[in-house]
Formats: structure tokens, C-alpha cells, sequence
């Protein structure tokens, strides 16, 4: 029987002899209380799950015997709550911590003044935001700055990467005028010191070289 109330009972031996007993029976309620839904969170954190006051005992599988319990690991979550009436009631719930999408977008840079510089977060998320307003997977940046990425993946997890950009100004180098020269003299092309590396059409990676021959003359530093 599961309802409160008064309950007797007959009963008859072989003889035919007969007795009678009666019991009365309260049912109490068990303790009601919710613990809420299962908390996903993205990267790491911490959850705290209450089963509410009044209760007259409380045992998590923790160990502990508190009415909430903070937690930062994963896993299931449960409580045994006893009330006054000795009756105990079990709930449980699930804290899951997923992972982060992973998101490199290098080193910071330094570029050649008009040049440019690719960008890229990898393809495969859910949704990407740049600082320059733009959603593919990768930029082309010509301007010196700080940039960064905000990329969401299948979990609804965002993370976010940022890079630095410095322009380098291009080498000034001036060979001066076109030059006439007289048959049999020569004449001396410098490109000025202090630069890394020359390299010259004539295949010379000198500063400056000698010319006895006409004709159209570079050098790039």
C-alpha cells in the first residue's frame, strides 16, 4: 500500500478459528528539491549546485555534507537529501568543461612598406571575427597595427588570438642621373653603404661597381 490510512486484517486457520489486526499508515513526503540543469562551460570554471535549506541531512558524492558544494572538475554530480521524516530523495547533475578552439595566428610581423601580410585562423569554425570588421578564415593586411581574431567552434566556444604588425620603410637609393662617358674611360655606379645585401643587374652584389660598357644599369638593396 502506497496511501495513509487505517488497515486490518483477518485471518482463518485450518479450524476455522479467526483473528484480526489493524494497523494505521501515514505516508510523509519525500524531500523535494532540484538541483537545475547539467552546466557546460568553455575552458575551465567552476559550478556550484544547491539542493535549497531545511533539509535535515545531505550527502554528495563529494563526500561532503554541506547544502551546495562548489566544484571545478567534470564529471556527474549527485546528493542523497534526508528530511525530517527520515525519507531521502536523490538528484543528479553533470558540470562539463569543453575545450576551447585552438587558434595561432604567429609570431608578430614586420613587413616591407607596400607589401602585404596574410592572416590566417585555419579553416574548419563554426564563425570567425576579425578587428577589421571581416568573417572569412583569413586577411590580407597592408597597414602597420594590432590584429585579432575571435573564432567560435562546434561547442559555441570562442577564443581569440592577436598579432602585431610593424611596417619596415623600403631602403632609399639613388644612383644619381644617367650618365655619357668617354670611349675607353669608365665610369663608378655606387648605391651608397649601410645596406644588408646589393645585387646588381650585371650579377655584382658590391656597393657600387665600374662600367666601361653603355647601357641600362640597376641595382636593388
Amino acid at each position: 500500500v502506497g496511501t495513509s490510512g487505517e488497515y486490518s486484517v483477518i485471518v482463518t486457520n485450518q479450524d476455522g478459528c479467526a483473528n484480526t489486526d489493524e494497523m494505521n499508515l501515514l505516508v510523509v513526503p519525500s524531500p523535494e528539491f532540484d538541483l537545475g540543469d547539467d552546466v557546460r562551460v568553455c575552458g575551465s570554471g567552476i559550478a556550484t549546485f544547491d539542493a535549497g535549506a531545511g533539509f535535515a541531512s545531505y550527502l554528495w558524492n563529494t563526500g561532503e555534507t554541506s547544502s551546495s558544494i562548489t566544484v571545478n572538475q567534470p564529471g556527474t554530480y549527485w546528493v542523497d537529501v534526508t528530511n525530517d521524516n527520515n525519507c531521502t530523495k536523490r538528484d543528479s547533475v553533470m558540470f562539463e568543461i569543453m575545450a576551447l578552439p585552438e587558434i595561432n595566428l604567429g609570431a608578430d610581423q614586420t613587413f616591407c612598406e607596400g607589401s602585404s601580410v596574410m592572416l590566417s585562423a585555419g579553416s574548419g569554425f563554426l564563425s570567425y571575427t576579425w578587428s577589421t570588421g571581416d568573417d572569412s578564415y583569413y586577411i590580407s593586411i597592408s597597414q602597420p597595427g594590432t590584429y585579432w581574431v575571435e573564432v567560435m567552434n562546434e561547442n559555441n566556444c570562442t577564443n581569440r588570438d592577436t598579432v602585431v604588425l610593424t611596417m619596415a620603410p623600403l631602403p632609399v637609393v639613388d644612383l644619381g642621373t644617367d650618365h655619357a662617358f668617354c670611349e675607353g674611360t669608365s665610369v663608378t655606379l655606387d648605391a651608397g653603404s649601410g645596406f644588408a645585401s646589393y645585387l646588381w643587374n650585371t650579377g655584382e652584389t658590391a656597393s657600387s661597381i665600374n662600367i666601361d660598357t653603355p647601357g641600362e644599369y640597376w641595382v636593388e638593396v
